[in-house]
Parts: structure tokens; C-alpha cells; sequence
């Protein structure tokens, strides 16, 4: 990646989730081709580990 010598230089970076864009400056995560904001972390790791997800009580089937 080409570093940039000013922040307002740089391109645009948009959440893959929700959207909206990640300022500069701005902490996100680049995670399997996908920019995930702060904000959307949490619900991004439950929608990758739902195949994971076992209940309490339930794990008779695995």
C-alpha cells in the first residue's frame, strides 16, 4: 500500500456493514476483503461465528 504524507490526502474508506464512512484517523478492521468500522466489530464476529454457536443444554447433536 502507498503511504500518504497527508491525512486528507487519503482515499475513502466505507464499512462494509453499516455504511458510513471511516474518517481518517478513524480505527477499522480490514478483515477477509471487508472494512469493518468499531462500531460494527461485534456484530461482524456474530455473523462469522454463528456456524460456531452452541447452546447451553444442546449440544447433544454435535
Amino acid at each position: 500500500m502507498k503511504p500518504y504524507s497527508s491525512l486528507d490526502a487519503l482515499p475513502p474508506v466505507y464499512c462494509g456493514l453499516c455504511g458510513r464512512e471511516i474518517s481518517p484517523g478513524g480505527q477499522y478492521w480490514y478483515i477477509n476483503g471487508q472494512s469493518v468500522c468499531q462500531a460494527c466489530l461485534g456484530e461482524f464476529a456474530r455473523q462469522e461465528f454463528a456456524p460456531c454457536r452452541i447452546i447451553h443444554g444442546k449440544e447433544e447433536g454435535l
